[in-house]
């Protein structure tokens, strides 16, 4: 059975100049509908953010459903305060270093392994 789930990562960018030096990745497994409020209460909590991108988007075969979204954004904000007002399951929401800006042949590769 897969189960939902939120990874996320961040690294620090040392460039002197760079106003928000906190790059995140955020890897979601859920129904659509759902992904979308998660998300927004991730990019609600880390504001200000900038340079959005959506990495992949993949739909779990055999899984009625359920998505695995990764998407990435620079933030000033060096850590999550509140994990709670983000994802209830707090066993389901955690750290995974192995979550970097990839190509999505990779990343596609890294969402199977997930939910597998």
């Amino acid at each position: 059975m897969i189960s939902r789930q939120v990874r996320y990562n961040m690294e620090i960018d040392t460039a002197e100049q760079m106003r928000m030096r906190y790059r995140w990745i955020f890897a979601i497994v859920n129904s659509a509908t759902e992904e979308r409020r998660i998300r927004g209460r991730i990019l609600e909590q880390m504001a200000p953010s900038f340079e959005f991108v959506e990495l992949m988007d993949y739909i779990i075969p055999k899984s009625r459903g359920l998505h695995c979204t990764i998407f990435s954004f620079s933030s000033e904000q060096s850590r999550i305060e509140n994990p709670l007002d983000i994802y209830a399951n707090l066993s389901r929401f955690r750290r995974d270093r192995s979550l970097v800006e990839m190509a999505e042949e990779g990343l596609i590769h890294y969402a199977e392994r997930l939910v597998a």
